[in-house]
């Protein structure tokens, strides 16, 4: 009896898990998307990080510099995998990464939401 109450513990346990990595996030990227941005993350996140290293290092540090004047640090909620890829990154590349997913975000929310639509 006890051994399946403590099986049934240990599934509770990793129901319950949660992964979480800290982005840095534009401000004006976490007004516009809110709850959202957890998804945006998640998803532009994995699709830089099948990228080659080569091309990620290209990045210059300049370059990096003038798009994060201001940031702010967001916990952003994620699986196991993409979890321990994150972890496993150095910092060189983690910054990169910043900088393309909030390029990213920046051209898909914020500069399409100010180009003016035509009305017919």
């Amino acid at each position: 009896m006890q051994a399946i109450e403590t099986v049934e513990k240990e599934m509770e346990k990793k129901r319950k898990k949660y992964y979480l990595i800290t982005f840095w996030i534009r401000p004006e990227l976490d007004e516009k998307l809110d709850d959202l941005i957890h998804h945006y993350v998640r998803e532009y996140l994995k699709e830089f990080l099948n990228e080659d290293e080569k091309e990620l290092l290209s990045i210059t540090r300049s370059e990096m510099n003038k798009f994060f004047n201001r940031y702010i640090n967001k916990r952003i909620y994620a699986d196991k995998d993409l979890h321990d890829k994150w972890k496993s990154l150095p910092l060189g590349i983690k910054k990169r990464l910043y900088y393309l997913v909030n390029k990213k975000l920046v051209e898909v929310f914020i500069n399409e939401s100010q180009t003016p639509t035509t009305k017919y």
